[in-house]
């Protein structure tokens, strides 16, 4: 239910904003390159996966990206 609610948080926003948001409000820091390469590849792959509407499928991407950012260890631990 987080992820769906973080997703529709960040469907908001035009696909450039998306993961600089998701970055910023997870772990309080944007992506570096890499990581920016990484959720661009993952994201783009997923919705190309996935059948139906574009825009659900759109959605499912963001919503399986959200959860893979609350399911990371810098999420989850605090230092």
């Amino acid at each position: 239910q987080q992820a769906e609610a973080f997703a529709d948080r960040l469907g908001k926003l035009t696909v450039f904003e998306q993961l600089d948001h998701a970055w910023l409000s997870a772990f309080g820091r944007p992506p570096t390159t890499k990581e920016r390469e990484l959720a661009n590849a993952f994201t783009f792959e997923m919705e190309a996966s996935l059948e139906g509407p574009r825009t659900q499928s759109q959605r499912e991407a963001l919503i399986t990206f959200a959860q893979s950012l609350l399911c990371a260890a810098e999420f989850v631990v605090v230092d």
